[in-house]
Parts: structure tokens; C-alpha cells; sequence
């Protein structure tokens, strides 16, 4: 028995691994780490837990990714793309790693992987913050997410332009499982991550971090949550909407008092905005003209999409949204099994939660789907952690760190 038990232990030891190299944002530069961790876990684990094992590659979602990988193979072979990109390959894998550990509902186990991951993200967040401080404008350098810049200014513990939207989508689940726990050490994190995320200078980010702690702070106790979840989601969609084209607004606001006390005052507003830099690099109308693209070519070509290829980018493909790119790149062909893939995971999953709880995967996946309409969320940083370290956190709501804080003489106590 004694010698089962060591097997599982380094079935999860690697598993921690294979969890680490995937949320690693050098993934891009060397992928073949994850690969290998990933081989050696599916081997260990088809030969002590065969069962489980076969039990986590047959679920839907795993039948709607293969459906998707099927899509991406067919659009290569045909010329419509020209590569695949390795994250959704990727992903097949990992919603099957999550399954595993979740057939499983050993807290203990879980509980190993997500203390591997907080730790991870908390040394990424730490060195990102001393190099952003050093040099401000690596953060936007890496916003390309082009793998040539990564190599040359990226590191495993530099984060990049996914790994903040990760972090993002992590935060608005570590701020409502404070609220339910009240824990000071998941309050540490939160505060860590907003801090990290305002420096990060990504003016979305702060955004849905600010509108995030605005809805956790007004939302109602769990047991009413259903009766006003979509009010506050539509007040959450209002203020983003505002404060993403603010601009826009004061301008058309100007222009309709003419030459008013009031107009002369949100001129003044509208020069601290512009002389402030709180609009640079974050150009509402472009991003929306850009999601335009990716709609205006799915509109165009339904069923199949028209593919993808270097030149279409930010031309024919807006790039700026992955649920619009998806459907402009593929139709309907490949959008259904994409989505669906997201969908059908949400809906096994949240199953598995109490009322609590479920309302934290809510508003984590809620997030998530905000992000990947926003912006680009196809990339094995957010996959890892949309499948995985926010079930679990989730699930657990809150990891029992074995320290101890000592003020003044430990003969005191």
C-alpha cells in the first residue's frame, strides 16, 4: 500500500510540473518542456490509473477539442492556415490533466498542484514587477506575444502579455473567495496581483479589475446571487463600456453643450485624459474596428471561415478578440467545437460545486469569456488556468499554508 501511495505522490510531483511549464510564460520559446513532463505524466498515470485515466479523455469537452484539432489539421492541409498554433493542441491535454484531478475529489491531491501553482505565480508577479520597475517599457514590448520577442526580453518567470490576462482572471476569483473566507493570505494575493496589474500598464486589465472589485463588493450574499446575477452583469458591461471609450463620450458631450459652463468643464476633464496618457496604446475605436474585421469576415464566409494567414492580420483579421477571430478564421465549422469547448467544461464542472462555490467558478469563467471577447485569450497560460487552477481554487476555496506569524516573543504564546 505504502508503495502505491509513493507512486501517486510522484504521479503528482510531476504534475506539478507539467502545471508549472504550461502557466510558464516562456512556454512560447520552449514548449518541448511541457511536452515531455505532460509524456511522462500520461505514462505513469496510464499504468497505475488506467481507469480514471481513460474516464478523463471521454468526456465532451475533450470530444469537442478533438473535433477542433481535427479542423485546424484539415485547414493546414488545405492551405487555408498556415501553421497551427500549438496551444489549441495543447489543449486537448489539459482540459484531460483537470478531469483527472477532478474524477478524482481528493482535496489533498488538488491541493498539491494549486499550492505549486499560487507559489509559481507569485515568484512570476514578484521578478515581472522588479523588471517592469527597472524598465517600464517591457511590458509593452512583449505585448506583441511574437516568440522572437519573448526569447529576447521573456523568461519562465517574466510574465507576459497572457499570463496578466491569466492573472486577471485569477484575481476576480481570489477576490470573491475573500469574500466568502475572509482569509488574509488570499487578500496578500489579490493585493499583489492588482498592484502588479496597474504596473503591467494594459489599461483593460485595470479596468476589469477595478469593475471586478466593484462587483464583489456590492454583490448581494450567495444565497440571493441568482435573483440579481444578470443585473450586475449588465452593470459591469455598462462601466466597461464607459470607460473603455470615455473618450468618445466627453468629445460627443463637448460638442452637444456648444459652448456651456458644463462644456468647458468636461473639456478641462477631457485634457487631464489625453495629457494624463490614460488612453495610450488602449484606442477604443481601433479595437472595435478591429473586432469588425473578424466579424465582417465571418459574416462573409459562415460556414468555413476564411482561414488564416500572416498578411490578415489587423487586416482581414482583427486579432483583438479570440471568440470573433475564431469564427472569422474558421465559421461555424470550427467556432462550435472551439466554444463548445468552454461551454460543455462550465457546465460539467460547475455541477461538482455548492451553491458557494459555484458562484465563484460564475464569475471566474464569466471573466474569462469577457477577456476572449476583448482580447486574445488563446494561449496555454489562460488555458491552464481556466481548466484548472480556478476549479480548483474554486472547489477548495482557500489553501491551509503551515505557517506561522510570530509578533513579539514566541514565549508569549
Amino acid at each position: 500500500m505504502r508503495h502505491l501511495l509513493n507512486i501517486y505522490d510522484l504521479l503528482d510531483i510531476i504534475g506539478c510540473f507539467v502545471l508549472v511549464f504550461f502557466f510558464n510564460p516562456y512556454f512560447t520559446v520552449m514548449p518541448y518542456a511541457a511536452v515531455i513532463f505532460a509524456l511522462i505524466w500520461l505514462f505513469i498515470a496510464f499504468c497505475i490509473d488506467n481507469e480514471r485515466l481513460r474516464k478523463a479523455f471521454t468526456t465532451m469537452p475533450i470530444v469537442l477539442s478533438a473535433l477542433f484539432i481535427v479542423v485546424l489539421i484539415c485547414n493546414r492541409l488545405s492551405g487555408r492556415i498556415e501553421g497551427i498554433n500549438t496551444h489549441d493542441i495543447m489543449l486537448l491535454f489539459i482540459i484531460a490533466f483537470s478531469n483527472y484531478y477532478f474524477i478524482l475529489e481528493d482535496a489533498n491531491r488538488q491541493n498539491r498542484l494549486l499550492k505549486a501553482s499560487i507559489l509559481y505565480i507569485v515568484l512570476i508577479i514578484v521578478n515581472t514587477f522588479v523588471q517592469f520597475s527597472i524598465n517600464p517599457m517591457i511590458s509593452r514590448v512583449l505585448s506583441s506575444g511574437s516568440t522572437e520577442i519573448v526569447r529576447q526580453y521573456g523568461s519562465p518567470f517574466t510574465a507576459s502579455y497572457f499570463t496578466i490576462y491569466a492573472l486577471l482572471t485569477l484575481f476576480a476569483g481570489l477576490i470573491t473567495v475573500y469574500k466568502n473566507t475572509r482569509n488574509r493570505a488570499i487578500l496578500f494575493l489579490a493585493l499583489l496581483i492588482i498592484v502588479f496589474l496597474i504596473k503591467s500598464q494594459y489599461t483593460i486589465a485595470v479596468i476589469l479589475s477595478l469593475a471586478n472589485i466593484f462587483l464583489v463588493a456590492v454583490y448581494p450574499d450567495s444565497k440571493r446571487q441568482l435573483k440579481s446575477f444578470f443585473v450586475i452583469i449588465f452593470v459591469s458591461i455598462c462601466i466597461i463600456f464607459v470607460l473603455t471609450n470615455i473618450q468618445s463620450i466627453l468629445v460627443w458631450a463637448i460638442r452637444s453643450l456648444n459652448g456651456n459652463t458644463m462644456s468647458k468643464r468636461l473639456n478641462e476633464v477631457l485634457q487631464i485624459i489625453q495629457k494624463g496618457g490614460l488612453l495610450d496604446h488602449s484606442d477604443s475605436t481601433n479595437r472595435v474596428k478591429y473586432f469588425g474585421f473578424s466579424l465582417k469576415a465571418f459574416s462573409s464566409h459562415p460556414i468555413f471561415g476564411i482561414g488564416f494567414k500572416d498578411n490578415y492580420f489587423m487586416r482581414i483579421i482583427g486579432g483583438h478578440s479570440t471568440f470573433a477571430d475564431i469564427l472569422g478564421e474558421y465559421g461555424l465549422i470550427g467556432g462550435i467545437p472551439y466554444i463548445g469547448t468552454f461551454v460543455t467544461y462550465y457546465r460539467n464542472i460547475i455541477k461538482k460545486y455548492s451553491q458557494e462555490d459555484a458562484f465563484i467558478y460564475n464569475f471566474i469563467f464569466f471573466n474569462y469569456c469577457l477577456i476572449s471577447i476583448l482580447n486574445t485569450s488563446e494561449h496555454v497560460n489562460t488555458y491552464i488556468l481556466i481548466f484548472l487552477i480556478a476549479p480548483m481554487m474554486a472547489k477548495l476555496k482557500t489553501v491551509r499554508w503551515k505557517i506561522k506569524i510570530y509578533i513579539g516573543s514566541r514565549n508569549a504564546y
